[in-house]
């Protein structure tokens, strides 16, 4: 039956990061998506499969209105008797998030930080257009549906900017994290931190050779609210990209040999609060920063208790 079908999904996701095949599961987002737009021919809906990260399988949605599944009179009269379709989204393009495991707590924290980001904030974020915490909907499993941001992964494209464009993107970053760096926890000195603050993680809009906006800044499923040094750890990919390598923090207030390098990180620098460049670069906060993250995130592996032994030898 559908429901046992629907069962043996659930169980997959809870027991590891394995899923569905998208052969497979493509027809249950259509299903979803017919009940979202009801008014709309299921020709209207495109389903495409993305690459995912370590917690989210993400499928992207295209809706189009023209295609209409019911006469003007029929849609009008649907309206008017279907509560569900007063409520109908608007079309567009979305982007479907799928947990691969089954922690709900995660999503849960993740729609109230991104409903605060949204009201109390100029940090751009995608809001959250459909959420379903529970298990009985079309595909069987908890989702979030928000708006799809146009732009494209700063991992993929910042190394291609030219100077005046990182400018642009740097000084808007600066921007964001100074948004982050004023909001405390209600009557708490705690501040909103990301826990996974990242080039993989940001969306830029390139406009023009003189233009890199900072579309959006995705995945605040573990972000916290913590002590202001935490998100302080200074995005040196802004100035001193290592593919591939780790970035030697140590280093981060380094003045980089070349010159357009120089540039970007006076920009970033300029653009952040003074309290932050303290935070970033002396070094009894850079260890206090790793003692913390270590305590958030946990021992879970050897290199974990190499990190520990490491910090203990600083301390």
């Amino acid at each position: 039956s559908s429901h046992s079908h629907t069962g043996s999904t659930t169980s997959t996701q809870v027991q590891g990061p394995g899923h569905e095949p998208f052969a497979t599961f493509q027809s249950k987002v259509l299903s979803l998506c017919g009940g979202l737009w009801p008014t709309l021919h299921h020709k209207a809906f495109e389903v495409t499969r993305m690459s995912g990260g370590v917690f989210n399988r993400i499928i992207s949605i295209k809706v189009d209105p023209s295609k209409q599944c019911l006469p003007f009179y029929k849609r009008w009269l649907h309206m008017a008797l279907n509560v569900r379709a007063k409520a109908e989204l608007p079309p567009g393009n979305y982007i479907l998030r799928i947990p691969r495991r089954d922690i709900a707590a995660w999503m849960e924290f993740e729609i109230f930080i991104v409903k605060y980001l949204n009201v109390h904030t100029d940090i751009p974020c995608p809001s959250i257009s459909k959420f379903d915490l529970s298990y009985d909907n079309k595909i069987g499993l908890r989702y979030t549906l928000q708006p799809r941001v146009p732009g494209r992964q700063a991992l993929l494209v910042y190394q291609g900017m030219n100077v005046t464009q990182r400018v642009c993107f740097s000084r808007q970053l600066g921007q964001a994290i100074n948004e982050m760096s004023v909001r405390a926890f209600p009557y708490a000195a705690y501040y909103l931190t990301h826990m996974d603050f990242g080039p993989h993680n940001m969306l830029v809009d390139i406009v023009d050779e003189k233009t890199a906006n900072l579309k959006a800044i995705l995945d605040w499923d573990s972000a916290v609210f913590a002590p202001p040094f935490l998100n302080c750890k200074s995005p040196q990919w802004l100035w001193a990209w290592k593919e591939g390598e780790e970035e030697d923090e140590t280093k981060a207030s380094d003045t980089p040999e070349n010159l357009d390098d120089q540039i970007v990180k006076k920009a970033f620098e300029e653009a952040v609060r003074p309290e932050y460049l303290k935070y970033a670069y002396t070094p009894e906060y850079r260890l206090a920063r790793d003692i913390l993250r270590l305590a958030i995130q946990g021992i879970s592996s050897n290199d974990d208790f190499r990190d520990a032994d490491a910090f203990v030898e600083r301390w």
